[in-house]
């Protein structure tokens, strides 16, 4: 384990006793991340089980996603999400599993279910999530005030506008009923898991040059809110450049598609704690 890994296993052990499981902040997919996380406007494929359900309606084919994160160097320190999704008709339907963890010490888990329908140019989306969180390292030290691990159930609703073949909005709302989750029987201090707003809009130039923008509100803090940006090009079909600004972090991407299979990579980097690297691969029939 790298010198950073005690430090995240002290801040993994201390977060539920607080009951700040957060279940968000945290950018899934390579490519909504490598566009900087303004991704709620042109969500069209797997990752809209996660950033905007309402997105699935405009899959052309079904598509597992998997996606792995190597953060900071850190080897116990793990993102991994698998994700699919298909449609039938006007309604689209998907479903996806995230796992945050540090090994052996704390767990964040969602399973999610989504379903959009379309009329014309709108879409609207429900993601049922459940919400499960797991600290393992509480029961190597017998803590008797521990639980155990703890699910709870939440929504988010999602809706896009696409007026135009170059233009797209969307909106989305995230974990709507705010859960509470505690791990420890001894503390009253509980908050909720947050609940975020995220709006955006993105514009095509050429059939190839994407640009894309979100603003997201988070409810707990009114200083919250942040500003995400993006750009996308693609060469013959086959071959993209991304980069992106997400919360004053600058993000390059890429990818390769191949029709049946699409590779993503992007790097995010962090001042002060190292890059983040992250992969996916896309299977479509």
């Amino acid at each position: 384990m790298r010198p950073m890994g005690p430090i995240l296993i002290a801040l993994a052990l201390a977060m539920p006793v607080a009951a700040r499981a957060d279940f968000r902040d945290l950018e899934i997919g390579a490519r909504p991340l490598a566009v900087g996380g303004a991704f709620v406007s042109i969500s069209d494929d797997a990752n809209g089980v996660y950033w905007n359900p309402a997105g699935l309606v405009w899959m052309e084919r079904p598509e597992l996603l998997g996606m792995i994160t190597r953060a900071y160097g850190i080897d116990d320190l793990g993102l991994y999400y698998l994700s699919g999704a298909g449609k039938v008709g006007q309604f689209a339907l998907g479903g996806s599993w995230m796992r945050l963890g540090i090994t052996d010490v704390y767990n964040e888990d969602t399973f999610s279910f989504a379903g959009a329908r379309g009329w014309g140019k709108m879409s609207f989306g429900v993601t049922l999530k459940f919400l499960k969180v797991d600290a393992p390292g509480y029961e190597q030290y017998d803590d008797p005030g521990y639980m155990g691990a703890q699910m709870e159930p939440t929504l988010d609703v999602g809706w896009q506008w696409r007026p135009l073949k170059s233009l797209s909005f969307g909106v989305a709302a995230y974990n709507l009923t705010r859960p509470e989750i505690n791990l420890i029987d001894t503390t009253t201090e509980t908050d909720p898991v947050p609940r975020d707003y995220r709006a955006g809009f993105s514009f095509v130039v050429r059939e190839v040059w994407l640009l894309t923008m979100d603003v997201v509100k988070r409810d707990t803090d009114e200083s919250s809110s942040t500003l995400h940006a993006g750009t996308e090009l693609w060469f013959y079909d086959a071959v993209a450049l991304r980069a992106g600004v997400d919360r004053g972090r600058i993000t390059m991407g890429a990818a390769v598609d191949a029709g049946r299979w699409q590779i993503d990579g992007v790097v995010s980097a962090h001042q002060m704690m190292g890059n983040l690297y992250r992969l996916s691969l896309t299977l479509r029939k």
